[in-house]
């Protein structure tokens, strides 16, 4: 079953406010200045994506824009970007120009604290941008993330002139809904960030009554894009090829829509082109496996346009070398349970089996 899409995000009413200049914005992406600085924050995915929540595990994406509008320069300029306060983790950290902040986060080393930017003096007309990747890891129908810009007066600023104020905050405020109902995977899958994601929501493996449990970890190089992972039912039009032994059971399925283009149009080229990649793992457990089953006569069938109404099956039998391409076979073993374990790489649209 595919992840529900109906659910609505909430998102957090945010007020206005003023100490020298003080603001607070929320939600979609919406600009807001004070004396000198602006502040913008927007975040993926959101309701033009067709997403307005992640799941439990999912990736939220913030953009955070500093610029000053000014004539004058901003002095002492700070960010702080704090994800949801005890739900979050920030696997990394994109800034245009490089800016020094602290700490920094990688996938291998996230950060669930705030993260401090020491951006110093802000000249006029100028901008930077931030994008962090905010993997949210606890269900909260409204996870905060906030924002928040500053700046102080030059040392020597003692005259307090009203049109260069001594201090100047902007907040940017946002909420999201984190959804741990369907244990299915839904999240924008980052550029360059490699992401995983599990249908096996009730941590039970392959058995009879599940005989497809698939983990994906999707690599977009070129886009961001959504994902959307589902362990199926039964295909009641599966026809096995001739000549191929086929366990039974249902189509594990990947399903990644195709980002749009700039007329509003669905890419028809498809998301998930080389040099993107997608690794898989499948478990067939052993009681749905033919006893004529070897690690030898087996191949990986999948169907790019995922259509139930075709029969236009392709075979993966190729194994993966020292530098591979998709499509190819990594490893195909029994598992002393006698489960198959299969691991593959891939590009493109692909459903299973």
């Amino acid at each position: 079953m595919l992840a529900r899409l109906g659910r609505l995000t909430r998102l957090l009413t945010a007020t206005a406010l003023v100490v020298a200049a003080l603001a607070v914005v929320a939600g979609p992406a919406q600009a807001t200045c004070g004396n000198k600085l602006c502040l913008e924050m927007t975040r993926s995915p959101d309701a033009a994506s067709g997403f307005t929540y992640v799941s439990l595990g999912g990736i939220a994406t913030y953009v955070v824009s500093v610029s000053n509008t000014s004539t004058a320069t901003a002095t002492r300029v700070t960010l702080r970007f704090e994800p949801p306060p005890g739900g979050a983790q920030v696997l990394r950290l994109k800034a245009e120009p490089p800016s020094s902040c602290t700490p920094t986060p990688t996938p291998t080393a996230p950060v669930a604290g705030p993260i401090s930017c020491n951006l110093g003096n802000l000249k006029p007309a100028s901008k930077l941008v931030f994008t962090f990747d905010v993997q949210m890891l606890v269900a909260d129908a409204d996870a905060p993330t906030t924002a928040t810009l500053s700046s102080d007066a030059r040392d020597k600023d003692t005259a307090n002139n009203p049109s260069d104020p001594t201090k100047e905050t902007l907040i940017a405020e946002d909420g999201i809904t984190v959804d741990g109902t369907d244990g299915q995977a839904a999240s924008l899958v980052p550029k360059d960030l490699p992401v995983a994601l599990n249908t096996d929501s009730d941590d039970s493996g392959a058995n009879a009554d599940d005989p497809r449990t698939a983990v994906f970890t999707l690599s977009a190089k070129t886009f961001s894009t959504t994902a959307l992972i589902s362990d199926e039912e039964e295909d009641a039009g599966f026809e096995c090829p001739p000549g191929l032994k086929c366990p039974s059971g249902g189509w594990t399925q990947a399903v990644i829509p195709a980002p749009l283009l700039s007329s509003g149009i669905v890419d028809p080229l498809g998301p998930f082109l080389p040099p993107n990649a997608m690794y898989l793992e499948l478990v067939y457990d052993a009681g749905t496996l033919p006893s004529t089953l070897t690690t030898r006569n087996y191949v990986l069938l999948h169907d790019r346009d995922h259509l139930v109404n075709t029969r236009e099956y392709q075979e993966i039998d190729q194994r993966c070398g020292g530098n591979p391409q998709p499509s190819c076979l990594d490893k195909v073993q029994f598992l002393e349970n006698g489960d198959l374990y299969v691991k593959a790489l891939v590009d493109g649209n692909w459903r299973y089996r």
